[in-house]
């Protein structure tokens, strides 16, 4: 029987609790209802680190165990995935979250008996460098260089929009006709809001979900400044993420007792959030899809966010756009849909309509076609 390794160690590392987790676990579980047992790929895991959200998930498929240290050098954890994906006689390995900030979760060496697939959510790391640890060194270091020749070669990529084509193709050289776009669906759809006290105390709230420099809070905050009085923020981040800059902005007089941080919150208390806010807003400067758009639509929560990088192509006219740093627009549309429920109900029902285009059903259908395209060669 031909078989395929999904890479699924991002839900081992940091990246669990990220846009990346997000796919990797709503793919796993999508792929639980395709297959059944005996034919479901089987997920590359690391032998030594917990998963601490998808324990019971991991357990409904066979895993293949990567048993070196976190610690060990890239060069010899790439060639190490190499054979030991050979032993295991894969015949197609899946990337799911290639080019991220851990170099234990490397790509294998190019020179392989199996075909190497990689779904690449955005080039961030390239776009921002300078926001990630040891940034200078990235573009121009030898594990980077590495991996995009890796991808170069891969047999085929898949991303997550247009705007992620277009990027790959530029900065790391794939041909157009060995790319696929594939949408991901809206997360947790299946899950009902539950009443969280925690945040009963706070009325009329807009909300930010995200952390890191190209997500823009700054913005966002200097925006507050010329809301109604009456409206706070409520930030989906962990507060020590935030730079000097942000935090300063954070303390002065007219926001100090205005903004709310909350981290590592239940998604039933997240969707509870996009239920009863104003509005999402959502000033970032690279986004591949964009999670935080498309959740906040499927519970009907008008959207403000950037006319930059693939928000237009995922929001369309179901959100208004703005300029990520016009810190002046983002505070009118807000104030517009506080004070106007016809503008407000607009949004609500055009944000619910655009949803549709997206599910995950849909796209496990387009990665088995792929996958059996390349088994049937």
């Amino acid at each position: 029987m031909k078989t395929v390794c999904l890479d699924v160690r991002a839900l081992q590392s940091g990246h669990a609790r990220r846009g990346i987790g997000v796919f990797v676990r709503h793919f796993l579980e999508n792929i639980l209802n395709f297959y059944p047992f005996e034919n479901r790929p089987r997920v590359l895991v690391h032998q030594n680190l917990p998963f601490p959200n998808d324990t019971a998930l991991i357990k409904e498929f066979q895993q293949i165990y990567f048993s070196i240290p976190v610690t060990t050098p890239w060069v010899f954890s790439q060639f190490y995935l190499s054979l030991l994906l050979n032993r295991f006689n894969i015949d197609i390995y899946h990337a799911l979250s290639p080019l991220t900030t851990e170099k234990w979760i490397s790509l294998p060496y190019v020179n392989n008996t199996f075909s190497t697939l990689a779904t690449v959510h955005d080039l961030n790391l390239f776009r921002f460098s300078e926001t990630y640890k040891s940034a200078k060194n990235y573009t121009n270091s030898a594990y980077y260089r590495v991996q995009v020749n890796t991808l170069k070669k891969a047999t085929h990529i898949m991303v997550n929009s247009n705007f992620v084509k277009r990027d790959v193709i530029k900065m790391i050289g794939v041909n157009e006709s060995n790319i696929s776009i594939i949408y991901p669906g809206v997360p947790y759809q299946n899950i009902s809001n539950s009443k969280h006290p925690s945040f009963e105390n706070i009325d009329n709230f807009v909300l930010f979900v995200g952390e890191g420099q190209p997500k823009n809070l700054i913005t966002c905050l200097k925006a507050l400044l010329h809301v109604d009085k009456a409206i706070n923020l409520i930030v989906i981040a962990r507060k020590k993420s935030c730079k000097v800059d942000v935090l300063e902005l954070c303390e002065i007089v007219e926001l100090k007792n205005r903004i709310v941080f909350l981290e590592d919150i239940q998604q039933e208390m997240l969707i509870e959030l996009y239920e009863n806010a104003i509005c999402l807003v959502f000033p970032s400067y690279g986004e591949g899809f964009g999670f935080p758009v498309v959740e906040a639509m499927s519970r009907g929560c008008p959207v403000i966010c950037s006319n930059v990088t693939s928000l237009p192509e995922i929001s369309g006219n179901a959100a208004i756009l703005i300029e990520p740093d016009n810190d002046k627009a983002i505070a009118e549309n807000i104030n517009l849909l506080y004070r106007d429920n016809n503008v407000q109900k607009y949004f609500k029902q055009a944000g619910k309509k655009k949803i549709e285009l997206y599910s995950w059903s849909q796209m496990v259908l387009q990665y088995d076609a792929i996958y059996n395209k390349i088994l049937s060669k």
